[in-house]
């Protein structure tokens, strides 16, 4: 009906669920958007599946390997191993100084640890409490009415935006906590480290554990006035817009999102693909390579936001949560860490999560003839490069306007994709 000439325009595309189905159909079609991280989604969902197909994803796979192994190489010692149960992540606290004593004390909504449904309730009891030198650790429990067990879970340390001190439970206002962040005094403490061999488990941190976090934080303040100087960390202040609820806690830079061990981990990340990115172009040409880079770019993102401060335990699901579980940039006093180097976990599972998704994309039943989205970038207001009359259809879906703060939420991205 439309014949060969049909063109359909979405002038506000985001990641491109309206493009894709209508190139699916064989229609012509142009993507516009104006914001350059959808632009690089949609390279990625309505252009390389259409122009390379499955093949590209093999190619990823194959680059990503050779990227997590030089990572794995520079990061492997800041994870310690401990032969057949091997960390597979780790679960931090936020502190602020307890008023009474001075000692860093925890922010700990909820000290669950694995909370499914039908499952027994494991909770990180806090124990071995000393005033004088601030140091506590936790235990592993059940909670129920068995011999041994805990009757209730531990009373939390932060609720509503108040904590309590967990030496002497003294109130620490909502007012004194930001107080704290704000003067740079807010810290954090591992808890608990994640575990799996036959089954996940949890164990208290040990003094291992504590080294390597030290060490990475050693290494990170070496590494960090070069990455700086060649922007391989954001050094961006970021914009305080309506969506951000962490501001006031002192988190007013994109790389502060991030604790020094996965500062370290993303900056490594950016380097060594830096470094890989010629012999991706050598092997694969100057188009196809390009192609690769794309999506192991979006590999470092998902790895960002399931790796930062804003991250989160998730004890129902026993999953660490990425931060963009909601739309908007809220505290969180507790936050998960992923064990970067692990086997299947870490880095490895970011690049599978990646590009198994790609490749359902490339598998999606489509005409016989197809073509790549044409995808610009630019003001719906002004699209110039369309002729006058040479749009058969435009459809949209309206964009957020004030419910979501789409620019700012997309910046957390856009400081490291560029």
């Amino acid at each position: 009906f439309w014949g060969s000439q049909a063109l359909m325009l979405d002038p506000m595309a985001g990641g491109g669920s309206i493009p894709l189905e209508a190139a699916r159909l064989g229609l012509n079609v142009v993507a516009n958007e104006y914001n350059p991280v959808a632009c690089s989604v949609l390279g990625a969902t309505v252009d390389l599946p259409f122009r390379y197909g499955k093949d590209l994803g093999r190619k990823a796979r194959k680059w990503a390997t050779v990227w997590r192994e030089r990572f794995v190489v520079r990061m492997d010692s800041f994870y310690p191993d401990e032969g057949l149960s091997v960390p597979d992540g780790y679960i931090f606290a936020r502190t602020v100084p307890c008023p009474d004593t001075g000692r860093p004390t925890p922010l700990v909504p909820d000290w669950s640890l694995s909370r499914a449904s039908g499952k027994p309730h494991i909770v990180a009891e806090p124990v071995a409490i000393d005033n004088e030198t601030g140091a506590w650790t936790i235990r592993v429990r059940q909670v129920g009415r068995g011999a041994g067990q805990l009757r209730q879970a531990p009373a939390p340390t932060y609720s509503r935006g108040k904590g309590w001190s967990l030496f002497t439970r003294s109130e620490l206002s909502g007012d004194y906590i930001k107080a704290m962040a704000q003067q740079g005094r807010m810290g954090h403490r591992l808890y608990a480290v994640i575990t799996k061999s036959v089954k996940r488990d949890f164990r208290p941190p040990e003094t291992r554990d504590f080294a390597a976090l030290a060490a990475a934080e050693a290494e990170l303040a070496r590494l960090r006035p070069r990455w700086e100087a060649e922007g391989i960390i954001p050094t961006e202040e970021r914009f305080k817009g309506d969506c951000d609820r962490s501001y006031v806690y002192g988190i007013t830079t994109w790389a502060s999102m991030f604790a020094p061990r996965q500062l370290l981990a993303a900056g490594v990340l950016v380097e060594e693909l830096r470094r890989l990115e010629p012999e991706i172009v050598a092997a694969e040409g100057a188009e196809k390579g390009a192609a690769v880079v794309h999506l192991l770019a979006f590999v470092l993102d998902k790895m960002l936001n399931h790796n930062g401060i804003a991250s989160k335990w998730e004890c129902t699901r026993g999953v660490i949560k990425g931060k963009f579980d909601r739309h908007d940039f809220a505290f969180r006093a507790t936050f998960g860490e992923l064990a970067a180097c692990a086997s299947g976990a870490g880095l490895a599972w970011a690049a599978d999560n990646v590009l198994t998704a790609y490749g359902k994309i490339a598998e999606l039943p489509r005409a016989q003839l197809v073509e790549p989205v044409t995808v610009q970038q630019g003001s719906a207001t002004n699209l110039w490069q369309l002729a006058d009359g040479s749009v058969t259809a435009v459809v949209v879906d309206p964009p957020y306007a004030d419910n979501v703060q789409y620019s700012e939420l997309a910046d957390f991205f856009y400081v490291w994709l560029k």
